[in-house]
């Protein structure tokens, strides 16, 4: 890509909300390396206290283009907000601080924006893990060929949320911010951000490396409280969706629906393990089952991996060719682990349970050697290996 190109008075405005010291500078360095060099970096301090705001300081010191904002710790949504609210560029991009970009992530989705006079450009991400890159991250299969409605369906499917992978238009985000200490913020914003974009376009290249890796000793765990704000916000979502009027797929609302419904069972049974939720809080989640007609007793992971089945079924039909092959090995994995822990204890309708059945019998994909073994057995109904199996599974869940 050459910078030269691109009409070099656009200003891009880059926000990185910093809290974390260890992968900061790799992600500082990898936008000064950036082809295109018209570009305002804005680092916003969340509170840190490992020494990072320090970090962004030397770096502003050395070039003019970077600015430190400090602040007293709030939250990545609060930190992305004070960036919005002082950015001056005419194009956005969001980055991660343990993250970090190709050095044409700017370079190429500006041009790919201004020849296609779009207001929002999603591009492809890579995933790493130990150091490691992985595939094509699972939820980037938005497909080049699509229109923007097209895109802008399966963008609300929840596949491609993730606001660090586009480039932006400003005036997407006049009237629009984060939800402040709220986690799952992304899916908060989804359908405004998405209903406001006239023009999206897809650039089929992995610009962005999100790094899952944890940090130092700490894992990383996904708690009852986050479930809680993952209900939220797909309530959030479906009242928003209701208020623009009707989809182009219908099947759009239901999946918005099974994704609230799955975050209530996984927080209900989450927080069991670890009580963190308030009573008004448990009566919300408890209240999303019974609007479906289940009983909050039923918030097992049995009914969890039924759930994330039929959302991976349903995202499916609405991605078509392009659905990922690790999802559909998860689909696998999802059905095989709650025939399984059904046969140790049954909770689902025998209609559902032979449904995931007949699925796991006609699966021809790639397995792993443990799943084709439990495959052989459900198929032949070898009851005890099956049942020994989801006695684990079910152990396994249940630990803290």
């Amino acid at each position: 890509m050459e910078p030269q190109k691109i009409q070099m008075e656009i200003l891009v405005s880059v926000i990185i909300p910093v809290y974390r010291a260890d992968r900061i500078r790799r992600c500082i360095e990898s936008v000064l390396k950036q082809s295109y060099p018209v570009w305002e970096l804005i680092l916003v301090d969340d509170g840190s206290t490992d020494g990072a705001g320090k970090i962004c300081d030397e770096y502003a010191a050395e070039d003019s283009r970077i600015r430190v904002i400090h602040q007293k710790n709030r939250g990545i949504s609060a930190a992305r907000n004070t960036g919005l609210d002082h950015c001056r560029g005419e194009v956005l991009y969001f980055i991660d601080d343990d993250d970090y970009v190709h050095p044409d992530l700017i370079g190429n989705s500006l041009q790919k924006m201004e020849q296609e006079e779009a207001d929002m450009v999603c591009f492809y991400a890579a995933e790493l893990r130990g150091g490691k890159r992985k595939n094509l991250m699972e939820w980037s299969y938005a497909d080049p060929s699509w229109n923007a409605g097209q895109i802008r369906e399966k963008g609300l499917c929840f596949r491609l949320l993730m606001v660090w992978s586009k480039a932006y238009r400003r005036e997407l985000w006049e009237q629009l911010r984060f939800p402040e200490g709220q986690a799952a913020e992304d899916v908060w914003i989804t359908v405004p951000l998405w209903k406001s974009a006239e023009k999206i376009c897809v650039l089929p290249q992995i610009l962005y490396f999100y790094d899952q890796s944890p940090h130092g000793s700490v894992t990383q765990q996904w708690t009852a409280g986050q479930d809680y704000d993952a209900c939220a916000s797909y309530t959030h979502c479906m009242q928003d969706l209701a208020a623009w009027g009707e989809s182009d797929d219908a099947r759009l609302p239901g999946l918005y629906r099974l994704y609230r419904l799955r975050a209530a069972v996984t927080g209900l049974y989450n927080n069991r393990k670890n009580p963190v939720l308030s009573e008004e809080q448990k009566m919300v989640l408890e209240q999303v089952m019974k609007e479906e007609n289940l009983a909050p007793a039923q918030a097992e992971p049995i009914l969890s991996n039924d759930l994330y089945f039929r959302i991976l079924e349903e995202e499916q039909h609405m991605a078509g060719k392009r659905f990922p092959g690790e999802r559909r090995e998860r689909m696998l994995r999802c059905a095989i682990q709650a025939c399984c822990m059904d046969w140790a204890e049954p909770r689902l309708e025998p209609q559902e349970r032979q449904r995931l059945e007949n699925f796991i019998d006609q699966w021809k994909g790639g397995m792993k050697k443990n799943e084709k073994i439990l495959q052989w057995c459900i198929r032949h109904h070898f009851q005890m290996i099956v049942e020994q199996e989801g006695r684990r599974l079910m152990q396994k869940f249940s630990k803290v």
